[in-house]
């Protein structure tokens, strides 16, 4: 699955649930990122926790190939971060916990 899918899918599952209705904090995401030409139209965004946003760029981080592509989003995961609190840094801990874990076990 592509950076590009998985972005959709998670699209596709927040328009779902709508956290903003619940007092949850969003953060705005690039299907495609700025600095490969992406912009700030509609289609290109959308809303995603601090957790899940710093969660995506770290996916998307292992999964190019790009070395400085590597590089901007793993500093990208290091600034969102910064900007969270506890209960966020225990989501996003928890969210990279069962990653690991699906991988190693290829499920």
């Amino acid at each position: 699955m592509s950076a590009e899918d998985t972005a959709k899918r998670v699209k596709e599952l927040r328009r779902q649930s709508d956290p903003s209705t619940r007092g949850v904090k969003l953060d705005d995401h690039h299907i495609t990122p700025r600095f490969l030409g992406g912009n700030g139209d509609m289609e290109n965004n959308f809303a995603l926790t601090l957790p899940e946003h710093a969660l995506v760029h770290l996916l998307e981080a292992r999964i190019a190939k790009n070395p400085e592509e590597r590089r901007i989003h793993s500093y990208s995961v290091g600034k969102i971060v910064q900007r969270m609190g506890y209960d966020e840094l225990e989501e996003f801990n928890s969210m990279q916990s069962a990653v690991t874990i699906r991988r190693r076990g290829h499920s």
